[in-house]
């Protein structure tokens, strides 16, 4: 009975223990002409997201470390509303 007990304490310790791995995510929505995107994430829990409108936009993130939120907007051509 006390094996059990110690091995069920012994498993319950691990798995509190164990860090949990979250993984990096990016979006890209792109809409246009000639459009490019890079995103290099080094690190666990981060995350990107770019938006590009019109022609020959170029968007470059690099994130390194944990937990980094970015966001990029990029509209070409779009007059402004008053």
């Amino acid at each position: 009975m006390n094996k059990v007990v110690l091995a069920r304490a012994s498993i319950i310790a691990l798995a509190a223990g164990a860090p949990a791995f979250a993984q990096s995510s990016s979006a890209v929505l792109q809409n246009g002409d000639d459009l490019a995107a890079t995103v290099n994430q080094q690190g666990a829990g981060n995350s990107s997201g770019i938006e590009q409108t019109g022609t020959g936009i170029t968007a470059d993130v690099t994130q390194d470390g944990s937990s980094n939120l970015s966001s990029v907007t990029a509209t070409q051509g779009v007059a402004p509303t008053p």
